[in-house]
């Protein structure tokens, strides 16, 4: 699933189960978002944030327990 945000942000998420997370990003430029969902599943997921010109991306493994 992607969102985007203001000035082109896009977050990609993987989908999860079981809790929630929330991601906060905050801007010099005094942009910031929250990036929230569901985990479905115990196995580890990757959250992935692309930085590309206006674009964001950031790769991060997360295990739900």
């Amino acid at each position: 699933m992607k969102h985007c945000l203001q000035q082109r942000f896009c977050v990609r998420r993987a989908e999860v189960q079981n809790s929630t997370v929330v991601f906060q990003l905050n801007f010099s430029n005094n942009i910031s978002f929250v990036l929230r969902f569901l985990a479905e599943s115990k196995a580890p997921k990757t959250l992935k944030v692309n930085f590309k010109k206006n674009e964001i991306f950031i790769t991060y493994k997360l295990h739900v327990l």
